[in-house]
């Protein structure tokens, strides 16, 4: 995931999000968090309005809710869930995240 250029190893050392430094850690840019936590959803069958509305993903998410693999709730405080569908294709929907990511 991260063999595209976007993370960076800091000589060695990384500050992880706790603020400790981590020896070989790995660096994360905005677009490799972005893709993480999209991932990560994607394996818990929901998606916040966090990932669902970031416009580097909108594409994506416009085309996954026109092919019924997740679907808009009803309230808006609500989570988009996957599909029947979403489940069956999530292998596919998380390599279209990383092919996101090379674009």
């Amino acid at each position: 995931m991260f063999s595209r250029g976007r993370a960076n190893i800091c000589n060695g050392w990384a500050k992880a999000k706790i603020g400790i430094e981590m020896e070989g850690g790995i660096k994360e840019g905005p677009e490799d968090q972005i893709i993480t936590n999209a991932n990560s959803q994607c394996m818990t069958g929901s998606l916040s309005r966090e990932v669902i509305e970031d416009p580097w993903l909108s594409g994506l998410v416009r085309h996954w809710i026109a092919c019924q693999m997740i679907e808009v709730p009803s309230k808006k405080d609500e989570v988009y869930r996957l599909t029947g569908n979403g489940s069956w294709f999530i292998q596919s929907m998380i390599q279209e995240i990383e092919r996101q990511e090379a674009g």
